[in-house]
C-alpha cells in the first residue's frame, strides 16, 4: 500500500514492534493536509485544504513563492479555517504550500527526552502552482438552509441539518466554511454544517457560512437553543383514540406520552410491564394485540431524561379468540379457560392424569392430578403476567397447550 500526499490525504495510525515481538496499541488516526487550487475573480487565487487529523492546529501558514523550494510566510489563519484567497498574486507563476504545528493528543505522543518536545510536531502540506489552474465561475449569492422546519435546538431536537445554497447555479464551487461566531460554548459544528447542541445552558448560536471560491461571501443566521435543562416532572399516558379497550374491533391502539412540564424533554422509552404475552409494543408507542389472550396489560413510558420519572396506563383486552389458549398437540383434548381456572375437556376415563404449567424455561410450577371423569382443572390465580405451557399426561401419553396469563 502506498501514499501520495500530492494526490490526496490518506488516514494513518501508528504502532511501535516491541522486542517480545507484540505490537502497541495504535495510535489515533491522524491525516495530513492536502492543498489545492484554482484561479477566482480578478487574478485571485484560492486555496482550499483539508484540515489536519489527529491533532490541534492552532494556525496554519501558508506559504508562496516563485518555485517550490522557495517559499515564503504570505499568511497565517486560524487552524478553523480551511480555505484561504490570494488577492495579491498578481501575473505569473506562483507555488503555495501550507504550514502547521499541531499538539498531539495524550493517547499516542512521540517518544523524546523532554516533555515540551513530546508535546507538538510540525507538518507541511503539497505544494500547488497556479499554472495551468482552472478558472471558475463564481458565487454571487449565499443563503443558509435548514432540512429541518424551523432553526431551533431543543431537547426533542438536539441536531440541525444546516445547507448553503449558492447562486447561480453554474457556480463551479459549491462548498463552504462553517463556523460558530457566537456561543460556540453552546453546540458543536462540523464542516458539513451539522449543528449540535451541546450542554444544558440555553442561548443564541450565531452561524456563519463563508464561500470558498475567492469572492467571500458570508451568510449568517442566529439558531435558538432552549429548554435545555429543564427536568420532568411527570408523565401522563393517554390513547390517541380515546379508549383502553383493545378488542378484535378496535385492533391497535396509539399510545402518546406528555411530560409536565410541557417544555422539558417529551422523549420516552415505551416497555410493557405486565401482560407481555397479550399484545407488543413499539418503539413509537404503538399497541398491537396478539391473536389470542385476554386480560389487563400495563404499559409505561419512561423519561429519557429521567428514568425515575414515568407514566402508566393499564388497558384491558377481551373478545380475542382461545381466551388465550393455544393448542400445541391437542388430540381429542379441549382446554378453555373461566377466571382464574383452565378447564381441560375430553381426559381419558380409565388412566391417571397429570396436569402440570410450566414457564419458558421449562420449570414446572405447579402439578395436580385428575383421578376420575372426564374433566380436569388447574389454577392460574398465582401465575403472573406472561406465557406458559400446560401439559397433560395420560397413560396414552403428553400432550400440551400454550397459554396466556
Amino acid at each position: 500500500m502506498s501514499s501520495n500526499p500530492s494526490v490526496s490525504s490518506d488516514r494513518y495510525c501508528i504502532k511501535l514492534g516491541t522486542t517480545f515481538g507484540v505490537e502497541s496499541p495504535a495510535s489515533r488516526v491522524h491525516s495530513g493536509t492536502h492543498l489545492m487550487l484554482n484561479k477566482g475573480v480578478d487574478g485571485a487565487v484560492n486555496l482550499i485544504w483539508n484540515a489536519y487529523e489527529g491533532g490541534i492546529v492552532d494556525s496554519y501558514r501558508v506559504l508562496r513563492g516563485t518555485s517550490a523550494d522557495r517559499l515564503e510566510l504570505l499568511a497565517e489563519v486560524s487552524g478553523a479555517h480551511t480555505a484561504y484567497t490570494d488577492l495579491n498574486a498578481g501575473d505569473g507563476m506562483y507555488f503555495y504550500a501550507l504550514e502547521y504545528d499541531e499538539t498531539y493528543s495524550d493517547e499516542w505522543q512521540p517518544m523524546t527526552r523532554t516533555f515540551k518536545e513530546r508535546l507538538s510536531g510540525s507538518g507541511r502540506s503539497n505544494v500547488v502552482c497556479t499554472d495551468g489552474a482552472w478558472t471558475v465561475v463564481p458565487a454571487e449569492q449565499l443563503n443558509v438552509l435548514a432540512i429541518e422546519k424551523e432553526l431551533v435546538l431543543t431537547p426533542s431536537q438536539p441536531t440541525l441539518h444546516l445547507q448553503a445554497e449558492i447562486l447561480p447555479a453554474m457556480a463551479d464551487i459549491r462548498t463552504v466554511n462553517w463556523q460558530i461566531l457566537e456561543g460556540g460554548e453552546l453546540a458543536s459544528l462540523t464542516q458539513n454544517g451539522v449543528l449540535t447542541a451541546r450542554g444544558k445552558e440555553n442561548g443564541e448560536i450565531v452561524v456563519c457560512a463563508t464561500t470558498v471560491d475567492g469572492t467571500g461571501i458570508e451568510a449568517r443566521v442566529t439558531v435558538v437553543k432552549k429548554d435545555f435543562g429543564i427536568l420532568p416532572q411527570s408523565v401522563t399516558v393517554t390513547t390517541v383514540e380515546g379508549t383502553t379497550q383493545l378488542t378484535p374491533l378496535t385492533g391497535r391502539l396509539h399510545l402518546q406520552a406528555s411530560v409536565q412540564p410541557t417544555n422539558a424533554s417529551q422523549l420516552v422509552a415505551w416497555s410493557v410491564v405486565q401482560g407481555a404475552g397479550l399484545a407488543t409494543l413499539d418503539e413509537d408507542g404503538i399497541l398491537t394485540p396478539t391473536e389470542t389472550g385476554n386480560g389487563d396489560i400495563v404499559v409505561r413510558a419512561t423519561s429519557l431524561e429521567d428514568a425515575s420519572v414515568y407514566g402508566e396506563l393499564t388497558l384491558h383486552k377481551e373478545g380475542f379468540s382461545g381466551d388465550g389458549v393455544e393448542g400445541v398437540n391437542a388430540g381429542q383434548m379441549s382446554v378453555h379457560r373461566v377466571g382464574d381456572d383452565l378447564w381441560i375437556e375430553g381426559l381419558p376415563e380409565d388412566s391417571e392424569c397429570g396436569l402440570s404449567i410450566v414457564d419458558p424455561s421449562g420449570r414446572v410450577l405447579s402439578t395436580e392430578y385428575r383421578l376420575e371423569g372426564r374433566s380436569g382443572r388447574i389454577s392460574l390465580a398465582r401465575l403472573a403476567s406472561g406465557t406458559y405451557l400446560l401439559q397433560v399426561v395420560t397413560g396414552e401419553g403428553k400432550q400440551a397447550f400454550r397459554f396466556f396469563k
